[in-house]
């Protein structure tokens, strides 16, 4: 597990032990946001876009000529939000940029990225409440229609099933959204009182969401036909 602060300091921490197992090294500024795959990290501050390993120890970095709002890594991209244009800067794994773009870009400040768990879709979510979903292999649209928060999305989490995505927001609300019938949701509203900080799927069919209102809790998603 990954925690910030408002310090420069970005512990990783044991969950079985429940005690700090690494501290990134060389973090000179406050990280605006992480992600992880397998054993790297990557973490976004301003103007520059770092990976550590697991351990803590700096792998590489670049520098960036935007300020960033949201990143996410996978196996093949490191994905980084330009905050004041919204555009979508792809990186390889060794951080040198790519030259293909994701189009059309956000309308607004992206402020969640997640990779898909096989690495094929990318879900981009902004201040408004909107999601883009991309494919990553075509560098394409899927769709643009994952828009029915009211709010800024805090963050994006996959199903392992590569087809369904949670989505928590300001709004207080949380949103299923499905590839392939994208204006098929599932919607459980005003679940924290001023806003859902964070929701992931604990398996399947099951989410854990947490809010501004000090309040863990677990949810079962049952599927239409």
């Amino acid at each position: 597990m990954l925690t910030m602060s408002l310090v420069s300091h970005t512990p990783t921490w044991s969950l079985v032990e429940g005690t700090e197992i690494a501290n990134l090294q060389n973090l000179e500024k406050q990280p605006i946001q992480t992600s992880s795959y397998k054993d790297t990290v990557a973490v976004i501050t301003d103007g520059e876009l770092s990976l550590y390993s697991a351990s803590g120890k700096l792998e590489k970095s670049v520098k960036l000529s935007f300020t960033p709002s949201a990143v996410s890594i996978s196996a093949k991209y490191v994905i980084v939000a330009n905050a004041a244009t919204f555009e979508l800067k792809i990186f390889d794994s060794s951080l040198s940029p790519v030259s293909k773009a994701l189009e059309p870009k956000p309308r607004s400040k992206v402020t969640a990225l997640e990779v898909s768990p096989n690495g094929k879709y990318l879900a981009a979510g902004d201040s408004t409440g909107k999601i883009n979903l991309y494919d990553l292999e075509e560098f394409s649209i899927v769709t643009s229609r994952w828009s029915f928060h009211t709010s800024k999305i805090n963050t994006i989490d996959w199903n392992t099933d590569n087809e369904h995505v949670v989505s928590s927001s300001l709004d207080t609300n949380l949103i299923v959204y499905s590839v392939s019938r994208p204006a098929r949701t599932i919607k459980a509203l005003n679940t924290h009182k001023e806003g859902v900080n964070g929701a992931v799927w604990l398996n399947e069919d099951e989410i854990a969401s947490v809010g501004t209102d000090a309040c863990l809790k677990f949810w079962k998603v049952t599927f239409s036909q």
